[in-house]
């Protein structure tokens, strides 16, 4: 399972990826930065993909099958990720919502809502 999605310039990209049933979910996001030595776009630029702050804004392992949604800002700065099978301190197929926003400063991700 991969859900992807992308800021509005296309500039940073957000994925979302899963093995299935007891498998741990994890979110990337990633940003295109004008470098030397990745590759060529159709203006003839050097480009390469790079992790923004540490790569990985969220984990999951608990042993539910994942299910939900991602969904990212226009600037590419918030992102909310879903969850509607966790299991948590609720019960039970539950499911959680956290938002993340980068910290342009410190380029880290830092989680909006408490809880799991």
């Amino acid at each position: 399972f991969i859900d992807v999605a992308a800021s509005e310039d296309g500039e940073v990209f957000i994925v979302r990826t899963s093995g299935g049933q007891y498998s741990t979910r994890i979110v990337r996001l990633v940003e295109r930065l004008t470098e030397d030595g990745a590759g060529v776009d159709t203006d003839g630029h050097r480009y390469d993909w790079v992790p923004v702050g540490n790569g990985v804004i969220h984990s999951i392992g608990n042993g539910t099958i994942s299910s939900g949604f991602i969904a990212l800002s226009a600037d590419g700065s918030t992102v909310a990720v879903s969850d509607y099978m966790n299991d948590n301190d609720s019960g039970k197929s539950a499911g959680l919502v956290r938002v993340y926003r980068l910290n342009p400063a410190t380029r880290e991700w830092t989680q909006l809502n408490g809880g799991n």
